[in-house]
């Protein structure tokens, strides 16, 4: 009885130990630490959606490339082959190019300040550069 006791109480008394020091962590504190806390994430929610958006709009132009082109010649045409290699070959090679765009775009929604001083832009200073 003694050891069947301690199986369960152990870790109820674990788990409301455990959930009152996260709720002092949490809560207890001033409203201004908790949004402190909360901005790096904020801002990798912000650099994940300019992200994501900007990739389904490059592989969403290639599809719609590739539909055309399937209507537009149809599938065993020498002329969809030869357009579709070209196509291809053009977006893929732009991919890099889409790729940098997109990360000074996610940059400029996380932290402007810090790309303008990476960019050696006179108005930025590194006191301008924040975290966040």
């Amino acid at each position: 009885a003694l050891l069947g006791g301690w199986v369960v109480t152990y870790p109820v008394l674990s788990t409301l130990a455990l959930a009152y020091c996260e709720w002092v962590l949490h809560f207890d504190r001033d409203r201004e630490n908790i949004a402190n806390r909360l901005r790096p994430r904020r801002a990798q929610l912000r650099a994940s959606r300019v992200a994501t958006a900007g990739f389904s709009a490059f592989w969403g132009g290639l599809s719609i490339a590739y539909v055309y082109l399937y209507f537009a010649h149809g599938w065993g045409d020498s002329a969809y082959q030869a357009s579709a290699q070209h196509t291809f070959a053009l977006f893929i090679g732009l991919l890099g190019t889409c790729d940098a765009i997109i990360w000074v775009a996610v940059q400029l929604a996380v932290n402007p300040p810090a790309l303008a001083a990476a960019s050696g832009y006179r108005g930025a200073t590194a006191a301008a550069v924040s975290v966040g």
